[in-house]
């Protein structure tokens, strides 16, 4: 025994330690916690070789003798571990003799540190770890420990906390009442601050300056402001957590910042800054849930893709623009857009949001979904609950989904077929009107989740609300549910919602959480109704049968409940016996919680078993020798002090309910029964508030779940709103706000109807104005959508998401207007240089053999590309200036490279990419012209409007002495060909048009009526560049055209 090195005796209810144990000097780790210990032997001193004592949850009222610095003393530990103790008090005695002493463990004790105690701490020169929660402390000043390196103070009730600075790395103070907070001197090495759930209205400024800060949480605070130079001189900051606070602005310095999580959710900030997101290059997780933002920032395109990957908007003000500004992070997982005023989701952008896992779109006003979502490649999720959605995609391509929950829409001609085909194994299609077919669940409920609860009574429409839920006749209360699974995307909540539970007017509801499992849930769902039944019988006082009720659904578990359990809570109201007026009785377990809203005013009618919160049940715990560990979790397995079932942590964790009853009230408006997926996130009043002025239950049930989503709930939800209708006041009034939501309704779909009706009217409009136009102009120039199609009829291109109508017409009135404005000359004799400009122009693009086979590899129909490309695929003697980069984007900030379908410009390469001296003389067009048609055109109004004699159809439009052979359809060959359209006009419109006289037909063309009539190509042939044939076709050419052309000045 003398070589034992390790003893490890925890959890025996050992009252007394034998002195025997001196005697084994090798021993260097001694386990002795979970016992009955008051003191240790005194002979323990000699133990040379021990350096671990874990003492804790023991029934010690002091700290042993033999833990302290003595002059007999040969035991040297620096530890002292002893949490769950009964110390009370630490004397000028024991402080004297802690000198040695480096780390403290005090948690979930009965300390309460006066002044007169922590004015002695400076004794304690070498403590660099003290921990102190869950006591019972009122102020804390420990200015005298400059080496402090780890504070942890959490649960004490605290309302000042005074702290040196001079070595701390780490404070915890969390759950306070703080109203002060100071550490003196400037914690120059503070590396993490924890001080949520506190009374704080201002920070200290020294916390913007502590450059190795990694982590700050000041979150449920009542902060109005962040620290001025937060996100510049906090160099490595990480994650930020500031939710749940007053905030309205963010701070106007914010610098290059390494930051990844930003928590700001339930704040009232009204804009985000564009600099955050170009500074904050590594950010990936933001949460803006619940603020006032009305507008997003436009962001300029970025050389690398950002990397958000989680965006929480819930619950604001935003309209369909927010996704222009959410289309941006290409590598979203997670978008939440919930109970927003978005109208219209398109095709383009689901494709942008190629990565996206999980979509949230509840609470808005789409009436239909794009076809894209059905075939999106990894969506997982999508909630578009509360929406005025008529009908939906096929989902079959949809390999990835798992969740789709469209309950309280508009469905009624989908076939809920091809929803049971696809990949879906949760769905929700509860509060519509779709007649569904039992026959096609058979076979499919073992694999599929299916809640299509009141899918043809009281939640289809806010119609059938007005006209019979609130008469006098129905029941006195209304139950609308919400349950969706969490990241593990399996349910484990079960909802009871019986509001007619017997032939008398008597409701029963409850929840069921079983965690992890389901196995638990499903038992007890299965037993609760016969099992309240016969306890009815049986007990004869409503705490009687609710508490036997949850006793019995213990046992019924049996096997099951051996290691797993689950929390409830069960609300039964029934008539009062002895006057005519219900009550309520509640009876739960573990973390589900009822409340009630009286007045308005959230009432917690359960009680809240987590042990962190509930010092009785710690005190419990600790009597029946049970372990809290550091994470407060019973014996490391769960946090709930009682539950129904986990039998193996009896006594520790029993299943004895919780059990009230209360007389239900005419003010009485409102019953939440949700589980902690709910509870955790949001508060009982913040609840009340948002669904007490909802008519319909199952709006406020799923209200309440993507609430909880939107402030970052990744678990089994499970809400159960149970309407009371106690008074005819009550009912008026819920009456009156369903009228005035039924009327803002019916204008809302108004309004987007004549949206719709105007959007038409106006694409028609510009139809019609381009084929006027057309008519008139002898030719069009288009920007064009279609990038398979090189030059088209304007009207076969334009469509309601194409690209902007730019007629020739404007463009000649613009250069007439700049040749008249320009007094230098500059532009004044370009109808003097057209012909040359264009043989210019007809050379080098012969030259340029690189150019042309990349137009070549693409396609003879692939003239068109994107910005992206055309900087990947020019040849060198065709340059891009950044001024013209700026012309080919949209300044909306809606064509980014990012954004590269839907609104941003296909650019015509052979007329947006110029050569040098082309386009220092034409630099005043804008680049989406195809400048080659505005060229020829040019030249031939100049000679029109001179009173030339050839007509538009002249042979000088085309090569001279031209043969029918030229204009040959075959194939083409390898050529950079300018092709420009001509077409042929009415004579008089041509006369009145231009202002000449009627042309003369071509008496080329009178063989080949075709080529008179409809289009004629004209197409230079592909020939070598020093070939003896292209220099005397081009000198023939060039010099007939020069003679015609000074003939014409002449």
């Amino acid at each position: 025994m003398k070589t034992l090195t390790e003893l490890n005796i925890a959890s025996n209810q050992i009252s007394i330690l034998p002195p025997d144990l001196a005697d084994l000097t090798n021993l260097q780790v001694l386990q002795a916690h979970n016992n009955h210990l008051t003191a240790l032997p005194l002979e323990m001193w000699g133990m040379k070789s021990l350096h671990v004592l874990v003492l804790a949850f023991n029934h010690f009222t002091t700290v042993p003798e033999v833990l302290l610095n003595s002059q007999h003393a040969a035991l040297q530990l620096d530890s002292i571990i002893m949490a769950g103790n009964r110390i009370e008090k630490l004397t000028y005695e024991v402080l004297s003799k802690m000198q040695h002493i480096k780390k403290v463990d005090f948690r979930t004790n009965l300390l309460s540190l006066l002044p007169s105690e922590t004015t002695k701490f400076s004794f304690l020169e070498t403590l660099t770890h003290l921990d102190v929660r869950d006591n019972q402390i009122p102020d804390l000043d420990i200015r005298s420990l400059k080496g402090l390196e780890y504070l942890n103070c959490e649960r004490n009730e605290m309302h000042t906390l005074q702290i040196n600075g001079m070595s701390l790395k780490n404070v915890l103070a969390s759950h306070n009442k703080l109203e002060t907070f100071s550490i003196n001197p400037k914690p120059e090495w503070i590396v993490n601050i924890e001080i949520s759930h506190n009374k704080l209205k201002t920070l200290p400024g020294w916390m913007s300056e502590c450059f190795f800060l990694l982590k700050l949480d000041i979150s449920y605070n009542q902060l109005t402001k962040l620290p001025g130079r937060l996100f510049v001189e906090a160099q490595k900051l990480k994650v930020l957590r500031a939710n749940h606070n007053q905030i309205s602005t963010f701070p106007e310095d914010i610098g290059k910042t390494v930051i990844e999580e930003l928590n700001l959710e339930h704040n009232k900030i009204e804009s985000i800054p564009a600099e955050l997101f170009i500074k904050a290059s590594k950010l990936r997780y933001l949460n803006l849930t619940g603020n006032n933002l009305e507008d997003l920032p436009e962001l300029p395109p970025s050389n690398s893709p950002y990397r958000l990957s989680e965006l929480y908007l819930s619950f604001n003000h935003l309209d369909d623009l927010a996704l222009t500004f959410v289309c941006t992070f290409s590598r979203l997982k997670v978008l939440h857009l919930a109970h927003n005023y978005i109208t219209e989701l398109r095709n383009r952008d689901i494709v942008r949001l190629d990565t996206l896992q999980e979509l949230n779109l509840s609470g808005n006003k789409l009436r239909h979904l794009p076809v894209a979502v059905g075939k999106h490649p990894k969506l997982q999720v999508l909630r578009i609950n509360a929406n005025f959605i008529k009908d939906l995609p096929d989902f079959k391509r949809a390999q990835a989904l798992k969740v789709l929950e469209v309950g309280s829409n508009r469905l009624s001609d989908i076939t809920v077929a091809n929803l049971m085909s696809s990949q879906v194994n949760l769905l929700d299609i509860s509060g519509n009107n779709i007649n569904l077919d039992t026959s096609v669940l058979k076979g499919i409920s073992t694999v599929k989740k299916i809640c299509s609860i009141d899918m043809r009574g009281q939640n289809r429409s806010l119609l059938d609300l007005r006209q019979s839920v609130f008469d006098n006749s129905g029941l006195p209360w209304q139950t609308g549910l919400s349950q969706t699974s969490g990241t593990r995307n399996k349910l484990s909540v079960s909802i009871i919602n019986k509001p007619s539970f017997t032939n008398e007017v008597e409701g029963l509801f409850g929840i069921f959480d079983g965690g992890r499992n389901d196995e638990v849930v499903k038992v007890i769902t299965d037993n609760v109704d016969k099992t309240l039944l016969g306890e009815i019988h049986h007990q004869t006082t409503h705490y009687s049968y609710m508490k036997y009720t949850m006793l019995a659904l213990h046992s019924k578990l049996k096997s099951v409940g051996q290691k797993v359990g689950a929390a409830g809570v069960l609300c039964h109201i029934r008539k009062s016996e002895a006057e005519d007026k219900f009550v309520l009785n509640i009876a739960n377990v573990g973390d589900t919680m009822a409340v009630i809203s009286r007045h308005g005013e959230a009432v917690p009618l359960s009680r809240l078993f987590v042990v962190n919160k509930d010092k009785e049940e710690r005190q419990r715990i600790y009597k029946s020798d049970g372990i809290i560990t550091e994470d407060g979790h019973v014996s490391g397995v769960t946090c709930n002090s009682r539950l129904l079932g986990c039998s193996f942590l009896f006594p520790h964790v029993v299943p004895e309910p919780h059990v009230t009853s209360i007389n239900l009230r005419p003010e009485d408006q409102v019953l939440i029964i949700a589980n902690h997926g709910l509870w955790k996130y949001v508060s009982y009043q913040e609840a009340v508030n948002q669904v007490i002025d909802i008519p319909d239950p199952v709006l406020g049930a799923k209200k309440l779940q993507d609430l909880a989503q939107g402030y970052g709930s990744k678990e089994s939800i499970g809400v159960l709103v149970v309407r009371l209708l106690l008074s005819n006041k009550e009912r008026h009034r819920l009456k009156d706000i369903l009228q005035t939501q039924f009327e803002a309704e019916q204008n809302l779909l108004s309004q987007l109807k004549s949206r719709d009706l105007r959007r038409e009217m106006e694409k028609r409009k510009r139809r019609s104005e381009m084929m006027e136009e057309e008519e008139v102009v002898p030719m069009e120039i288009v920007k064009l959508k279609d990038r398979h199609k090189t030059r088209v009829q304007a009207s076969s291109v334009f469509n309601d998401e194409g690209g902007e109508y730019v007629s020739l017409k404007d463009v000649r009135d613009q250069n007439e207007a700049i040749n008249q404005n320009d007094d230098s000359g500059h532009n004044s004799d370009f109808s003097d240089n057209w012909e040359e400009l264009l043989q210019k122009r007809l050379t080098e693009e012969i030259k340029n053999k690189e150019l042309q086979h990349v137009f070549l590899e693409r396609g003879e129909g692939q003239g068109f590309m994107f910005v992206d490309e055309l900087e990947d695929d020019i040849d060198n003697n065709w340059e891009i200036s950044d001024s013209d980069k700026d012309l080919l984007l949209p300044k909306n900030g809606k064509g980014s490279k990012n954004n590269f379908l839907g609104s941003s410009p296909l650019i015509n390469p052979s007329a947006s990419v110029q050569s040098v001296e082309f386009q220092k003389e034409y630099n005043h067009y804008p680049m989406n012209i195809d400048r080659d048609a505005i060229l020829f055109h040019q030249m031939q109004m100049v000679r029109a409007t001179r009173q030339s004699t050839d007509s538009l159809n002249s042979t000088q439009s085309v090569p001279a002495n031209p043969m029918r052979k030229d204009f040959s359809g075959g194939l083409k060959t390898s050529s950079h060909s300018i092709e420009v359209l001509i077409h042929s006009q009415e004579p008089a419109l041509s006369a009145h048009s231009i202002g000449g006289s009627e042309p003369e037909p071509n008496p080329s063309y009178q063989g080949n009526p075709h080529l008179q009539n409809d289009q004629v190509l004209l197409q230079t042939e592909a020939v070598p560049q020093n070939s003896p044939l292209l220099k005397a076709k081009q000198k023939s050419k060039h010099s007939q055209k020069r003679q015609n052309f000074s003939s014409e000045r002449n």
